[in-house]
């Protein structure tokens, strides 16, 4: 009797922290919307996550926007991801200027532009987003939109490793040791 008292205990005392949350969100806290939107999403509950992360992107918070850019990606809608990613990376968010770089580096949603690319991934590595570094090196070292310039690769590779990309620091050793094969993974 005391184990099936403590589960309920415990399923009520979930319950209401959510609702706390959703409480939060309604009264204006965009990171508590942000928290519900990644709850929803890991959950599989798209519609929700949506939901969640639009409130937050309307209350000005540029890291809701980036939520929502994502769920549109994931949903293959690159078009209003774009939109979401702009509006995140107008907003400061590192993380939406990263994905701004990736669907134009990729074509995806937008015409392939390696240019365009590598000024969404300075703004994001000036940023402090290493993988957006790691990101722009490759431009680099291919000569993607840029001039091929191994220094600045290196640079960057570096840059990547001191945020503490593991691909970064990786890279960087394999442009020291002249091991260019695979240079990117």
């Amino acid at each position: 009797m005391k184990k099936i008292l403590c589960l309920v205990l415990f399923g009520a005392s979930i319950l209401s922290a959510n609702n706390i949350q959703v409480d939060r969100c309604d009264k204006g806290d965009l990171k508590a919307c942000i928290a519900l939107s990644q709850k929803h999403f890991k959950n599989q509950n798209h519609a929700k996550a949506t939901e969640f992360a639009k409130k937050a992107c309307d209350g000005g918070d540029a890291v809701g926007c980036g939520s929502l850019g994502f769920l549109y990606y994931t949903q293959k809608d690159y078009k209003n991801a774009k939109k979401f990613y702009t509006k995140a990376c107008d907003g400061g968010d590192s993380a939406g200027c990263n994905n701004l770089g990736f669907l134009h580096s990729h074509g995806l949603g937008v015409k392939q532009d390696y240019a365009k690319a590598d000024e969404y991934y300075i703004k994001a590595c000036d940023g402090g987003f290493g993988g957006s570094c790691n990101d722009l090196a490759i431009l680099y070292a291919k000569g993607q939109g840029v001039k091929q310039d191994e220094k600045q690769a290196k640079k960057y590779f570096k840059k990547a490793c001191d945020l503490g990309y593991q691909s970064g620091c990786n890279n960087y050793k394999k442009l020291e040791t002249k091991n260019n094969k695979r240079l990117y993974r």
